[in-house]
């Protein structure tokens, strides 16, 4: 008479692991966390380690050799830490039974013969041991660190989905190894997801041999410490408990359970409880991963599980992927339930995928419809021999009819043809016409906007030369500056890249009372700025421009505002032309109406070893604005006075760059009238400054 391994309790009938019912529900119905999944912290028992209270003297827990860094996973038998080996200075992962299980004889032996078992594998995919050991009573192992995911997280976290191609590869990978245990004498008996760990560059790891689990909130359970195999993913011969000794077929099952979630996003046999998965994987068939809708992500399965499998309510975020027939015959090959119905050995499953791979001849024999025909004709002779002379008869007919008809239909074909090509000529010969139109003008359009182009810079020359009073050159007339403001303004609507010639045509227009113009140009300006969202260049040039202005907008002063600090924070300490970054941000400030603000950045950069005078004249203008705003009266009152010293005059002798100058000098004499203004001196209106000699065009002399 057999006992229970457990309670020793008399047993009439031999249950999963030797076990009686009550026992096997107590043991596979706790729900205990998977070993390659995060876990909560929890209080350490009795005789564990813990890497929250190291032990006096020690900022973290030892075990012998090994520093133990913190807590990686625990499982319903043993815990998995990160480690550290003092002797060897590499980091490693250990392996100890629980304390709650010291007691359990059985525990301690499926545990040394785990470590055992798998400390006589060197395989590149499988999770090597380095070292098989017992520290004050608590048994241990060390083995590889594999720093990643194990493999249901890593195909949840990947940004697309998995290609049955990628799947097949991955599952070559996985089967070799298997294969490789298998021929040193060990089945694994647990393949699953969770027990496949992928490294950082997504290589497979097969790793706990002969631990079971719990996966708690997706329905894939483990019969915690008793029952050898997941109930997702463990064969029917596990499932029934009769006690038949377990081949690789076993494996195989598994394997083929596991391709069946790359492809689909679940496993085959899905349950509210893990008997009823069970009694799935004994007696039903899996549904086919063509007519499974694929899960995108971890959350629709925590969701399913949550729900559970008798739920009606709809899961959200599924798809179906369209899969190969012949790569879901060998996925339902490895999921017979006749162990001899599966491949011979994983090596002949992963010779299987190979071949699939490359698109030659699968070995595996799909029952397919044709399959179902072929016993439907057995079990009903008559009236399929009945249907089948009433086809025949009516195959002649339309074969007669054919043929009479098929003279004429040629000859209608035939001129159907003709019409066609026919057609096809003539548009071929519209679109050719088209595209050379097309072609025609474009080529225009763009000698038209480089000849407006040619003509605006060369009138800019010419006009720059007339501001200096170039004595070789015709007098300067009223219409000239017309005419260079229009070659202007066709230059920049025909050269979307002019952004030169924009910024000089807004300064010019705010200087000459054109708002509309300015406002209009320097809105392009800020979208231009925009699409170049890491060279400070654009961002400060587009401020500049709008900035200037001494009552903006106040939507567009915010973008130039956010333009004027991307640009300074864009600019590096050693950048050439940080200065004017500086002077922008401060000017920036001021018309946010932040004074405070303006003043660092306007003080670094005229505290520079090398200052322009357009630049200092810049600086010192609206540095006295922001004092002055301050109420730092003699401060604001001294910058002034250094100011109205260096206010420069034109520079000469001219130059093709010489209108950049130009701009600059409007720019200092825009902000020194604010300045003037704003100390309460004698000032001059913004009209008025043409007849001075602050910078600005002068004033036409009569016809």
């Amino acid at each position: 008479m057999r006992t229970c391994a457990n309670c020793g309790a008399k047993l009439s009938v031999t249950g999963p692991e030797g076990l009686c019912p009550r026992c096997f529900l107590q043991e596979g119905l706790t729900p205990v966390a998977d070993a390659a999944a995060e876990v909560a912290p929890r209080e350490p028992a009795e005789g564990e380690p813990s890497a929250s209270t190291p032990p006096p003297g020690s900022s973290r827990p030892v075990l012998g050799d090994y520093e133990l860094l913190h807590e990686i996973a625990c499982g319903g038998m043993g815990m998995v830490y990160k480690a550290r080996q003092i002797s060897l200075h590499r980091t490693v992962a250990v392996k100890m039974i629980r304390a709650a299980q010291l007691a359990n004889e059985g525990a301690v032996k499926r545990f040394h013969t785990e470590a055992e078992a798998t400390a006589s594998l060197d395989h590149p995919n499988i999770v090597s041991i380095y070292e098989v050991g017992q520290h004050a009573g608590q048994p241990f192992f060390s083995m590889r660190y594999v720093d990643g995911p194990n493999l249901s997280k890593y195909v949840a976290d990947l940004p697309t989905r998995l290609s049955p191609q990628e799947a097949a590869r991955l599952l070559v990978t996985v089967a070799r190894a298997v294969h490789y245990a298998h021929q040193h004498g060990i089945l694994h008996r647990d393949l699953k997801p969770a027990n496949i760990l992928m490294d950082a560059h997504g290589q497979p790891h097969v790793t706990d041999f002969g631990l079971a689990k719990l996966i708690e909130g997706s329905g894939d359970l483990t019969l915690s410490g008793v029952a050898l195999g997941t109930p997702n993913y463990m064969s029917p011969e596990q499932a029934a408990g009769t006690g038949r000794k377990l081949t690789t077929a076993t494996d195989v099952f598994s394997l083929g359970a596991v391709l069946y979630f790359l492809l689909t996003g679940r496993p085959p046999f899905e349950g509210a409880t893990p008997l009823e998965v069970m009694r799935k994987v004994v007696e039903t068939e899996p549904v086919r991963p063509s007519k499974v809708g694929r899960r995108n992500g971890v959350k629709a399965d925590q969701a399913a599980g949550e729900r559970g499998a008798a739920s009606d309510a709809p899961i959200e975020a599924l798809s179906v992927q369209r899969i190969d027939q012949d790569l879901e015959t060998i996925c339902l090959k490895c999921l017979e339930k006749v162990p001899a119905r599966r491949y011979a050995s994983a090596d002949a499953l992963a010779n299987d995928l190979e071949h699939w791979l490359r698109h030659e001849p699968v070995r595996a024999r799909s029952a397919g419809r044709l399959y179902h025909f072929r016993k439907s004709v057995r079990r009903n002779p008559l009236a399929y021999g009945a249907a089948a002379a009433v086809v025949g008869a009516l195959a002649l007919g339309v074969a007669f009819s054919s043929w009479q008809a098929a003279r004429a239909l040629r000859a209608e074909k035939l001129a159907e043809e003709r019409l066609v090509e026919s057609e096809k000529a003539r548009a071929a010969a519209e679109a050719s016409e088209a595209r050379a139109i097309a072609a025609e003008r474009e080529t225009k359009a763009k000698a038209d906007a480089e000849r407006a182009l040619d003509r605006a810079q060369e009138m800019t020359k010419y006009l720059t030369a007339e501001l200096f009073g170039d004595s070789n050159r015709a007098p300067f007339r009223e219409t000239q500056l017309t005419a260079w403001l229009t070659a202007l303004r066709q230059a920049v609507a025909t050269n979307p890249t002019a952004k030169d010639m924009a910024i000089r045509l807004a300064t010019i227009d705010l200087w000459l009372g054109e708002t509309n113009e300015h406002r209009t140009l320097c809105r392009e300006l800020l979208a231009w700025a925009a699409e170049h969202s890491e060279d400070p260049a654009p961002h400060q040039r587009a401020a500049y421009a709008y900035l200037l202005q001494s009552h903006p907008d106040p939507e567009m002063l915010k973008q130039a505002v956010a333009a004027a600090r991307k640009a300074l924070k864009l600019t590096s300490p050693n950048f050439i032309h940080r200065g004017w970054m500086l002077v922008v941000a401060g000017l920036a400030a001021i018309r946010d109406g932040l004074p405070g603000e303006a003043e660092p950045p306007l003080t670094e950069a005229l505290s520079a070893p090398r200052v322009s005078r357009n630049l200092r004249g810049l600086g010192l203008a609206c540095r006295t604005i922001a004092r002055a705003q301050l109420g730092r009266t003699n401060e604001a009152q001294a910058d002034f006075a250094e100011l109205d010293r260096i206010r420069p005059a034109f520079p000469a002798p001219p130059t093709p760059s010489a209108i950049l100058f130009l701009l600059d000098e409007m720019a200092v004499a825009q902000m020194y009238e604010e300045a003037k203004a704003l100390l309460n001196e004698p000032g001059v209106t913004h009209a008025s400054m043409r007849a001075t000699n602050s910078p600005g065009p002068p004033t036409p002399p009569a016809d």
